[in-house]
């Protein structure tokens, strides 16, 4: 996905965009949207963000109840995979059905998502 290899301001570009593609596709979350404090850190890439980076979070958890935050470019990713996926019968891996990318469409590049996050969009169109 070539995230990994941009720098802080990019990727806070990056998840500006990736904001807005969220809350078109699933306004529910526009009550979770999370900016970034200096030094924080989003993703398992651990890119260091800069301050006012989007991204959305919530407290989970039921005892001991902790901030879990992920980028919109995260965010982003994991529903167009989702939005996507074909769930492949008899096939498992630990227990849960196994999903993959449907033939013709494998995004390779954040442009690649940005343009099925659109299109996704575009499909799930909700009443206002």
């Amino acid at each position: 996905m070539m995230v990994n290899h941009m720098n802080p301001r990019q990727f806070k570009k990056l998840c500006a965009k990736c904001h807005c593609l969220v809350l078109k596709i699933d306004p529910s979350y526009a009550g979770s949207t999370h900016t970034a404090l200096p030094g924080e850190r989003y993703d398992w890439f651990h890119l260091d963000v800069l301050k006012g980076t989007k991204g959305f979070g919530e407290r989970v958890g039921y005892e001991e109840p902790e901030w879990e935050d992920q980028s919109a470019w995260n965010m982003l990713t994991d529903m167009v995979f989702w939005h996507f996926a074909e769930i492949r019968d008899g096939e498992e891996q630990n227990g849960m059905p196994w999903a993959s990318w449907p033939v013709g469409v494998k995004p390779t590049t954040w442009r690649d998502y940005l343009a099925l996050g659109q299109r996704v969009a575009l499909e799930v169109r909700r009443p206002c």
